[in-house]
């Protein structure tokens, strides 16, 4: 199941990527349903006039470590509590969780030909999702797990051909948030920051051999760890601009051992390696689905590996909407991206490189 993101970084030192950046906000208007009912995932008009006519993702709010569903694409997912698995009567994966904690997922694709109205599976999801309503079946799962949230929801509809186009409506992706609720829905714009720094921004040497282009190869660990903590602190703020690393006092959560020793580095003194001028620090505030992230992120890959030619810089990071309790452990075997950082060197074999920054 896919996390929301509520902010997006960049610091770069590649020219016009702010504009990307700002045609990407006019277009990520978020819809969000503030009372989404869990009955409605079994609904005829909402299957039928939605699901099986484009791409809808459904993505709450709220966290529940109980009992948490997403749509995405059309697939139906439940992720439930060895609890809530109990009472709900179909078969599901059990996925293991660190630290020894296990859930039990349900995956069902709405728009797949099997998946019939009245059918049995339809009549059982559409019973355990009003188990909360039905004061029998409410026994079957604890109280407020199956409750109304607030969520996310977008509908990309798929516009089939026709022998006459000038006559074709084209139907709008908020009447999904229209359908979903009673109530009115809310639409979520994106604000957009830009700082454009008159100080250069130092990164170490990231290559103890020319890069050739095979994942790893030539990368110093120790640089690239450095590189991430300036790049990370710069970014989200941690750490002032290389302009007012002077007149701002130092921050002692990054710079006392005492009291963070993963950012016991000063960064500040961190002026050895290649300098990049003018660099340019974006920020985007807002609520996007991991698509959304994804394409925009495709957009200035493309961008900058056409400038390969030229040496810069992109460090592209995320930060996830969090409201609770987080209900996304990792599995066991998985591990999460966290920053991305693009590089163009034509000193290398290879003159684009993407380093990948991950955890456990």
């Amino acid at each position: 199941m896919s996390r929301l993101v509520s902010k997006i970084f960049c610091l770069t030192s590649y020219d016009g990527i702010e504009d990307t950046f700002q045609n990407f906000a006019n277009h990520s208007l978020a819809n969000i349903v503030s009372d989404f009912n869990l009955t409605t995932l079994m609904d005829d008009d909402f299957i039928a006039g939605f699901c099986t006519k484009g791409d809808v993702t459904i993505l709450p709010l709220e966290a529940s470590t109980a009992f948490d569903f997403s749509v995405e694409k059309s697939t139906l997912t439940f992720k439930m509590s060895p609890t809530v698995y109990a009472g709900f009567g179909l078969a599901c994966s059990k996925i293991k969780e660190k630290p020894r904690r296990l859930h039990y997922r349900f995956r069902l694709d709405l728009r797949t030909p099997k998946f019939r109205r009245n059918s049995r599976l339809h009549q059982r999801l559409r019973s355990f999702l009003k188990a909360s309503l039905d004061p029998i079946d409410s026994i079957r799962v604890p109280p407020g797990v199956l409750k109304s949230r607030p969520c996310l929801v977008c509908w990309s509809p798929r516009v089939e051909p026709t022998p006459h186009p000038e006559s074709r409506s084209t139907p709008l992706p908020q009447s999904l948030a229209a359908h979903l609720t009673k109530n009115k829905y809310f639409k979520l714009r994106p604000i957009l920051t830009v700082e454009h720094w008159s100080e250069p921004v130092h990164l170490p040497n990231l290559f103890d051999s020319p890069f050739d282009g095979q994942p790893g190869s030539g990368v110093n660990p120790a640089s690239a760890r450095l590189a991430y903590t300036i790049l990370s602190g710069l970014a989200t703020g941690i750490v002032p601009p290389p302009s007012q690393s002077v007149a701002v006092p130092p921050n002692p959560c990054v710079c006392e051992r005492r009291l963070a020793p993963l950012f016991s580095l000063n960064i500040r003194e961190a002026t050895l390696g290649t300098p990049f001028q003018n660099p340019v620090l974006i920020q985007l505030t807002g609520l996007f689905v991991p698509d959304q992230v994804d394409e925009l992120e495709g957009t200035i890959c493309q961008i900058i590996r056409q400038r390969s030619g030229s040496g810069g810089f992109l460090f592209f990071a995320t930060q996830p909407f969090s409201l609770g309790q987080p209900c996304n452990p990792l599995s066991s075997d998985d591990y999460k991206i966290v920053a991305r950082l693009f590089l163009s060197d034509p000193a290398q074999k290879s003159p684009f490189v993407t380093i990948n920054f991950k955890v456990e």
